[in-house]
């Protein structure tokens, strides 16, 4: 009989042990398949996050694209349009020069034709220094290499060596850069 009772205390542990063993695969399986759902939940929200950045990288790159292209645009505008006031400025000296060709049929008035004349060039002159534009001094000045071109040379005992003795063409400097520079006679050693 013991024989018995001790087959029965070991089925019956078998059967507990089989039932604790089902009772914990079920709550295993239960937990791989919460934990499943948690990883595609997570793997949910990382794709999402993904095509979020990915339009957000889109929408940016459009953006600064766009950015480009208007700022290039401006550039171009602002390069068109630069002189434009320098051009309004020097519609005044377009008016009076055609005034004066104008006027210039009756010869009689040769005088009022040279004094606006002069006017006309003074007016010219000062819009461009207003703009920068500066002519480069040659009277009498020692030459130099960078503001004068010597076209010529001639022996001079009443000045030194190297003195510009004439100006043939004026030269210019803008905004302290020289634009072209004065054509000259310089003194040389006879």
């Amino acid at each position: 009989m013991q024989d018995f009772e001790s087959n029965t205390l070991d089925q019956q542990a078998e059967e507990q042990i089989v039932e604790v063993i089902s009772e914990e695969n079920i709550e295993m399986k239960r937990e791989a398949k919460e934990e499943k759902k948690a990883a595609e939940a997570l793997q949910t929200l990382i794709d999402e996050a993904i095509v979020d950045q990915k339009n957000q990288f889109l929408r940016l790159s459009a953006d600064f694209s766009n950015y480009k292209k208007r700022v290039e645009k401006e550039k171009l505008d602002s390069m068109k349009y630069a002189n434009e006031k320098v051009i309004i400025e020097l519609l005044g000296v377009i008016d009076n020069l055609e005034r004066a060709i104008a006027h210039s049929e009756d010869l009689s008035n040769e005088e009022s034709l040279l004094s606006g004349i002069k006017m006309t060039l003074k007016s010219l002159t000062d819009i461009l220094k207003n703009h920068g534009l500066e002519p480069i001094e040659t009277d009498g000045k020692p030459f130099d290499h960078f503001l004068h071109h010597a076209v010529m040379t001639e022996p001079s005992e009443e000045v030194e060596v190297d003195t510009i003795i004439q100006e043939f063409q004026k030269g210019y400097t803008l905004h302290s850069k020289v634009i072209r520079p004065s054509m000259v006679k310089v003194a040389s050693k006879e």
